[in-house]
């Protein structure tokens, strides 16, 4: 059946399948930014294909675009030797900075919309009230990961069950990750900038 669809498309709409490589090798280029400097050689093409099985990963499961992640951060870990904590801030911060990228996306796609198209007061209401929301979620998530949002999750989930061991076997694995969080967010002014510019790009 797929290759039968395949045959159907005319030759100059094959051209839509270079926007996902062109857009994820931007991505995968800013995601090695946010590795500790010692681990930025790991080649764009590897850390492309990581990518790929993450995202299929997130299409495979209802979790919230979130399925793939771990998958992510265990071949970073088991393929490159990136170390567990770095391997997983960096997935963290990259989907932070993936959300961001979206809510910008969002921004300048309904701006016009909301502009130009008949869209009554009510419709108009709701998507800037969307919009505001999402820039409010995306900064509070950002604020969280500064102070330690998985150390956060540690206490709550201390409050609801004061007596769970598997709470005190990822302490410190978890403390390691939130304090490599924080060192992506405060590295060199040039790498701080730069991460962000070419996530959002991509």
């Amino acid at each position: 059946e797929i290759l039968r669809t395949f045959s159907a498309i005319d030759g100059r709409e094959y051209a839509i399948f270079l926007f996902y490589p062109v857009t994820s090798i931007w991505d995968a280029w800013g995601w090695r930014y946010l590795f500790p400097p010692s681990w930025r050689s790991v080649p764009i093409h590897s850390l492309f294909m990581v990518r790929l099985a993450g995202e299929a990963m997130n299409n495979l499961t209802p979790f919230f675009d979130m399925g793939g992640e771990p998958l992510k951060a265990a071949l970073l870990h088991r393929r490159f030797g990136v170390p567990k904590a770095a391997a997983v801030s960096a997935t963290v911060a990259a989907k932070t900075f993936l959300f961001f990228s979206e809510v910008a996306f969002w921004i300048c796609g309904l701006a016009p919309a909301l502009i130009f198209s008949p869209t009554t007061a009510e419709w108009k209401w709701a998507l800037s009230l969307f919009c505001a929301g999402a820039v409010v979620c995306g900064h509070l998530l950002y604020a969280l990961q500064k102070k330690g949002l998985f150390s956060a999750l540690m206490r709550v989930s201390r409050r609801i069950s004061p007596n769970a061991r598997w709470i005190e076997r990822l302490r410190e694995p978890l403390e390691a990750v939130d304090a490599s969080v924080k060192q992506v967010y405060r590295g060199p002014a040039w790498p701080s900038v730069s991460r962000p510019r070419i996530k959002v790009i991509g």
